[in-house]
């Protein structure tokens, strides 16, 4: 079952998937066990807002998806997967995503 989609991120039952992660159509799934934390934080001019795709120089161990609407986007969600990385969101409703990651991770 479908909790949230987007163009860019879906999550289901189990996970999430990135659907553009290093360049269009190049998928990452994530599923929700794997994820140790997440935050939500507000984007800014050295904090990935005009970064189509990669690291940002603000926040340099968050990965951000390809995103071409990224700029128009105020908030992101950094996900905590255990890794020097951690792939970061820029969903289109933030607070469903966050809504639906709580409740998972909270199981």
């Amino acid at each position: 079952m479908t909790h949230y989609e987007d163009d860019t991120v879906l999550l289901d039952d189990d996970g999430l998937t990135i659907k553009s992660y290093r360049l269009p159509r190049d998928e990452k799934r994530i599923e929700y066990r794997s994820i140790r934390s997440f935050e939500t934080f507000e984007r800014g001019l050295f904090t990935g807002r005009h970064r189509l795709v990669g690291i940002s120089p603000g926040r340099p161990r968050n990965w951000f998806h390809w995103n071409q609407g990224r700029s128009a986007k105020r908030t992101a969600i950094s996900l905590d997967v255990g890794g020097w990385i951690y792939p970061t969101i820029v969903p289109d409703d933030p607070d469903a995503v966050a809504e639906v990651l709580r409740g998972a991770l909270d199981k």
